[in-house]
């Protein structure tokens, strides 16, 4: 049921792939979830340094819905109830058959590869640094539990209420006889990376995965204890979904479906119609199984394997996994957060994830509220409300659009491969202003309606000051480098780079001059505060460092090294003043310094490739690349929540989050109908979340408004749940009023 994904880097403004890391497993259940979901929810979470998951912001899923992290297994109880699981500690859960689906709070920032499950209240998960956690009360908390392991575990999956294998990478293989609490270390015949298990009881189980050359084996125990090798051969092998101790099926590279029918003495090679790759194979007895993988493929068999029918998922994104709660009903999930769900057996396949399509590129925001973003295909999206909704324009153009530069809630000025785009009405109308260039355009900066840049392939940069009716072409030594990014001041002032060379110009582009910063370093980005400060992002040539940020306050005389990565590969960058810069590209790593690059503050929102980066202060800032667009939110001193309700059927909660790097107390003041106040404080860890139940502190069958107040910055939200006499269950959530 899981598969895994292969993330191939492309840097600058390529896209990023799915990478092949694990593979999965789960159990079906059929015990139904008794606790409601959030309806419209707007998810919140913090990722930050992804070795303790601490970060000084938080983030909100703008594009795509429920969220944008890649979904690396999934396991259904009924036809209801799921639970997926991903990337940055992702989990999901939903109780109404994905209609919706609710982030839940994992604690962790690390991947989370695999999930299985007992029923709807207990579960298990499994991933990076010999991660497990556990849930008994349906995922509103998880716990973490000790494996005795910092190495990467692939799959997780359970053969009776206490019984329960996990296996990974170095030929791991651990084994609990206590529901967790204790995991013995097994170890197979043959050293290789494990990527999936599939259990049939507590003494007998398969495993598979591969070695550093590609080879797979397939490793079997029936003592519970002892795991020899009964295949191997070409391909890798990603999953495995077991019926009984005779029946097994395994699935792997080049669209290899290997099954036996007699306990793994002998495997046969079934035919498909695909040479795909497959990530993830679920069989529901012996005819029924289904297979998912590489490009959106899905397959399925009804009559053992001798035959198997394509499926059209719609999806051209690679499927992780797939779970199946009866031979109708069944879900998959992939990259970048991809939800399907069939309720006829395949026939049709439907999106639970909603937004927008799109492949963005580059985003450009004017204020808290005002935002655009712009991709491929002509693709222009546009936010009015913080990010709330995202509309698209109509571009009138099908060519790439690489860079958008915003100047203000009416006009922007967009541009790619050789047409440059302009709106003064909002994005009601968008006209090409034709600048007669027969070179790629990479950068675009606007100083007003009249006034822009613009520069590309072997270093061209052309203006305009005429609205975008002429076009000067401006000259400055050089046309082998190209122009990746240009940051205008004003009508005089501007900055601009290419290759490994600086451009500043003080005489409205007549003159540019050149400066060098240290190394032979490749400039990606360069934002600048005004004419004598400015930071630029780059990666230089040597291969123990993969990116470096660089700023100037004397015009570019003198460049300073102010932060140098051997473990993250920054693209782009935000400044909004002498102090305050953001930094963000591959894999997300997005970093923000506040204090003139003395420090960072690892505020990594996720591990999807992040081209663009738009920052308004120190807090609020959007990312974008691919279909994913996040933002950040301000914190708060002060929330109001205007109405709430505890009687029967309704759960009213209230969740803190305190980014923070000290603790801090938040004040709560709950005001009833009849006039009475009730006051409570409540401390809050920092960088920690706090959740209070509202019905146990308040009583039941309240109507109650609540004034929370923080002696330092936090987030709050109120979640509500409700359940009415059992035939519409469902929930809101919303963060509190901040004047």
């Amino acid at each position: 049921m899981k598969g895994g994904s292969k993330r191939i880097f492309q840097f600058c403004w390529l896209y990023r792939n799915d990478r092949k890391e694990a593979t999965k497993s789960s159990a079906k259940s059929t015990t139904l979830l008794l606790i409601a979901l959030v309806i419209n929810t707007t998810i919140f979470f913090s990722i930050g340094d992804r070795s303790s998951g601490s970060s000084s912001c938080y983030w909100t899923w703008q594009n795509p819905l429920p969220q944008g992290n890649t979904l690396n297994d999934i396991v259904a109880i009924d036809k209801n109830t799921a639970w997926a699981v991903g990337d940055c500690g992702t989990i999901l859960k939903t109780v109404d058959g994905g209609l919706n689906w609710a982030i839940q709070h994992s604690g962790t920032a690390d991947t989370i590869e695999g999930i299985t499950a007992l029923d709807s209240s207990v579960a298990w998960i499994a991933g990076d640094k010999g991660t497990i956690l556990k849930t008994v009360d349906g995922g509103l908390t998880w716990g973490p539990l000790d494996a005795g392991t910092n190495r990467c575990i692939r799959d997780i999956y359970i053969a009776d209420k206490n019984s329960l294998w996990a296996v990974g990478e170095n030929s791991t293989i651990l084994k609990t006889a206590d529901g967790g609490e204790s995991w013995a270390h097994q170890a197979p015949a043959t050293d290789y990376d494990i990527n999936a298990v599939s259990a049939v009881s507590a003494t007998s189980a398969y495993a598979v995965g591969c070695d550093t050359s590609s080879a797979y084996y397939i490793s079997k125990t029936s003592d519970g204890s002892t795991w020899p090798t009964v295949a191997s051969g070409s391909n890798d092998l990603n999953d495995v979904s077991a019926i009984d101790g005779n029946t097994v099926w395994a699935v792997g590279e080049g669209g290899l479906i290997l099954k036996t029918s007699n306990g793994g003495s002998a495997w046969t090679k079934q035919t498909t119609a695909s040479s795909n790759e497959f990530n993830g194979v679920e069989a529901l007895d012996s005819n029924v199984v289904w297979v998912v993988g590489e490009s959106g493929i899905i397959e399925k068999t009804i009559n053992g394997g001798d035959t198997w029918d394509k499926q059209t998922s719609e999806v051209d994104r690679s499927l992780n996994a797939v779970s199946a709660a009866d031979v109708k009903t069944a879900w998959a999930v992939g990259w970048g957060g991809t939800i399907l769900k069939t309720v006829d057996g395949g026939a049709t396949w439907n999106k639970q994830t909603k937004g927008l399509y799109e492949n963005f590129r580059h985003v450009s925001a004017v204020d808290r509220q005002t935002a655009w973003v712009v991709g491929l295909d002509g693709a222009i999206a546009k936010t009015t409300d913080g990010g709330r909704s995202w509309a698209l324009q109509d571009s009138d153009t099908s060519s790439g659009l690489d860079v958008v530069s915003a100047v203000n809630r009416n006009t922007a000025w967009a541009a790619g491969l050789d047409e440059v785009l302009k709106t003064t009405d909002g994005g009601k109308t968008w006209n090409n202003m034709n600048p007669v260039v027969s070179e790629n355009i990479y950068a675009i900066s606007a100083v007003d309606e009249s006034t822009a840049w613009i520069g590309g392939w072997d270093g061209f940069i052309m203006k305009t000051s005429d609205e975008g009716s002429s076009w000067t072409s401006q000259p400055w030594g050089e046309v082998h480098n190209s122009i990746y990014d240009i940051s205008a001041i004003d009508e005089n002032n501007a900055w601009a780079v290419a290759g490994n060379v600086i451009l500043r110009t003080t005489d409205g582009g007549s003159n540019w001059k050149r400066s060098y910063p240290e190394g032979n370093t490749s400039l990606c980005d360069i934002s600048a505060v005004d004419k004598d400060t400015a930071w630029v992002v780059g990666y230089p040539a040597t291969p123990s460092q993969y990116s470096m940020v660089f700023k100037t306050t004397d015009g570019g005389s003198t460049w300073d090294v102010l932060r140098q990565s051997e473990d993250a590969y920054h693209t782009n960058g935000s400044a909004v003043d002498n102090n305050t810069f953001w930094v963000t590209g591959v894999s997300g790593e997005t970093y923000k310094t506040t204090n003139g690059g003395e420090s960072w503050v690892d505020v990594s929102p996720t591990m999807l490739y992040l081209s663009t980066i738009s920052a308004i202060d120190g807090e609020t800032a959007w990312v974008a690349g691919g279909p994913a667009i996040m933002h950040t939110g301000s914190t708060g001193l002060d929330f109001y929540f205007a109405e709430g309700y505890t009687g029967s059927g309704f759960e009213e909660w209230i969740c803190l989050m305190n980014p923070n790097s000290s603790p801090t107390t938040a004040h709560f003041t709950y005001m009833f109908a009849d006039g009475s106040i009730q006051a409570q404080d409540v401390p809050v860890g920092a960088t920690t979340r706090v959740t209070v139940n509202l019905n146990e502190t308040v009583g039941a069958n309240k109507d109650v408004s609540v004034m929370v107040q923080a002696d330092a910055p936090i987030v709050a939200e109120r979640p509500m749940y409700f359940d009415y006499k059992g035939v519409w269950t469902g929930g809101h959530d919303v963060v509190g009023y901040n004047p």
